[in-house]
C-alpha cells in the first residue's frame, strides 16, 4: 500500500515500516480508535523522532535500522490523541490538536467537499510544488520570520510552551500565504490567524 493515507489496522512496528522514506509530504493515519492495542504517547515521541527503533536480530546482532521519514503527520480520532491527564510538556509541543473546528456544517456539505476532492485529485499538489520550488531559500526564510512574528504578536497570553508552539502556527499561517502566492486562492489571513491563536490559548 503505497497510499499516504494509511489505517491503524496493523502492529506497532509495521505501522512506522509503511511510512519509511516518505520526506516532505504528509503522513496521514485513519482513525485511531480503530487500534485494538494503541500507547498513543510512543506514537507521538516515535512519528517526531523521524527514525525506528534500533532493532537486534538473532545472537543480539543489529537489524537495518530502515528509512527515515519526515514531514507532517495528521491523525484523524473520534477521541483526542492526547487524554485530558496528560501534562508531559514534549508531548503538548508535538500535538496540535484540532478538535474543536468543526469542519463541515452537514452531511451535504461533506460531500460536497469529497466530491471537489475527488474531481480535482492530483492537481493542485503538484501546481503548489512547482510554485514553491521557484521560491528562493532567502525569500522562505523571510516569510517565516515574518510569519512566527504575527502570530507571536497575536498571542496575548504566552506560557512555556508558547515560543516551541508558536514556529508550528507560523508554519501553517505561512502555508496559507503561500497558497494565495502560487495557485491563487483567496484566503483570510486574518481569520486564519485567528483560528490558531485561539488553538492555542486553548491549552494555556
Amino acid at each position: 500500500n503505497s497510499s499516504l493515507v494509511k489505517t491503524f489496522n496493523s502492529t506497532h512496528i509495521a505501522r512506522f515500516t509503511r511510512i519509511e522514506g516518505f520526506n516532505g509530504v504528509p503522513i496521514i493515519l485513519d482513525d485511531a480508535t480503530t487500534a485494538s492495542y494503541l500507547n498513543r504517547a510512543d506514537l507521538i515521541y516515535q512519528l517526531a523522532q523521524g527514525e525506528p527503533r534500533d532493532r537486534s536480530g538473532k545472537w543480539g546482532r543489529g537489524v537495518d535500522q530502515g528509512l527515515t521519514w519526515s514531514g507532517l503527520a495528521l491523525i484523524t480520532s473520534e477521541t483526542p490523541i492526547l487524554s485530558d491527564t496528560e501534562t508531559r510538556l514534549g508531548l503538548m509541543a508535538r500535538v496540535l490538536d484540532f478538535e474543536s473546528i468543526c469542519w463541515t456544517q452537514n452531511g451535504d456539505h461533506a460531500k460536497r467537499i469529497k466530491n471537489s476532492i475527488f474531481s480535482n485529485y492530483g492537481v493542485i499538489g503538484p501546481k503548489f510544488v512547482d510554485g514553491f520550488m521557484k521560491i528562493s531559500d532567502f525569500e522562505l526564510q523571510v516569510l517565516v520570520e515574518e510569519c512566527q512574528k504575527e502570530i507571536e504578536a497575536a498571542i496575548p497570553i504566552k506560557d512555556e510552551l508558547s515560543n516551541r508552539i508558536i514556529n508550528k502556527l507560523a508554519i501553517i499561517y505561512m502555508t496559507s500565504k503561500l497558497i494565495t502566492k502560487i495557485l491563487g486562492y483567496d484566503l483570510d489571513f486574518d481569520s486564519i490567524k485567528s483560528l490558531l491563536v485561539e488553538l492555542d490559548q486553548t491549552d494555556v
